[in-house]
């Protein structure tokens, strides 16, 4: 397909005309089939399956991405850039917007650097905050929920996943009494897949030895997502915004790049979508 036509297909979607370094730089990090996806974008709009690898692609050669990775010193190449988007996906997005934001506080613009960075293989120089810590907690209203790389007990990594309630008197929360879940390398990836925005929502039941806990991972309507822990009749509901969502997709990564270290990230990320849209 001619550049002409490439930029046809790019204004179609609502994108700015490319140069043919920056449409190369995407040639080469999605493969052949990223004309595929730029022709059902511009047919389908945001009904198409891979909007979001349209997205992700022409964010990564952007000027915009240029000016943020120039700020935080890191020189990965085009075509680099495009591999780190599309494997990370709306995550990576995300950061870049908080970095660039007016109003983003200091602690979120750090964690913003050091998350692009770890996406692209490099840490930012003078960030304190590293994004591949190995817990992430949410809070919620009445309830606060940990995300975190563990070990199972045959030495496994594994994503774990811990609910608390707020204690009524203290008003902080009480995780002495905390619902713990652990999940299988597949029950990670569904929840990769919920994150990644390739599936809408996932259950899992029968967890624990009594197999009454379950978790519900849903991506809400207006924007980020909502996670349910449950045991018995006890429930701790957290809402899980969009930017906190990469950080859980960091340690997810981990968990089953350890786990199977002769895949890289962007043959996980091909493995769950393939498996999100078998699912679907």
């Amino acid at each position: 397909m001619q550049l002409h036509e490439v930029n046809r297909h790019l204004e179609m979607c609502g994108y700015a005309p490319l140069g043919e370094q920056e449409v190369q730089a995407i040639a080469q990090g999605a493969g052949p089939i990223w004309l595929a996806w730029l022709v059902g974008c511009s047919q389908l709009q945001k009904d198409s399956a891979h909007w979001g690898d349209l997205r992700a692609a022409v964010m990564a050669v952007s000027v915009v991405t240029s000016q943020v990775l120039r700020a935080l010193r890191l020189t990965p190449n085009l075509t680099e850039r495009v591999q780190a988007f599309l494997r990370v996906g709306k995550p990576l997005r995300a950061a870049v917007t908080v970095y660039l934001a007016q109003v983003t506080s200091s602690e979120l613009k750090s964690q913003a650097a050091a998350f692009i960075g770890s996406s692209m293989g490099a840490a930012p120089q003078d960030m304190s905050t590293s994004i591949e810590r190995k817990v992430h907690r949410v809070y919620g209203t009445k309830a606060a929920v940990t995300f975190e790389y563990a070990k199972t007990r045959d030495g496994r990594s594994c994503l774990q996943v811990e609910g608390a309630g707020r204690d009524s008197r203290s008003q902080g929360f009480n995780w002495s009494d905390k619902i713990i879940l652990q999940f299988s390398d597949s029950e990670a990836m569904q929840v990769l897949a919920v994150l990644r925005n390739w599936l809408p929502s996932v259950e899992f039941a029968n967890h624990g030895a009594a197999r009454d806990k379950r978790m519900t991972l849903t991506k809400q309507a207006q924007a980020g997502y909502l996670v349910s822990i449950r045991q018995a009749t006890v429930a701790r509901v957290v809402p899980l915004p969009t930017f906190e969502a990469f950080k859980v997709v960091s340690l997810i990564m981990r968990v089953l790049g350890d786990n199977s270290p002769h895949l890289d990230p962007a043959m996980i990320a091909q493995m769950c979508q393939e498996m999100a849209t078998s699912a679907a």
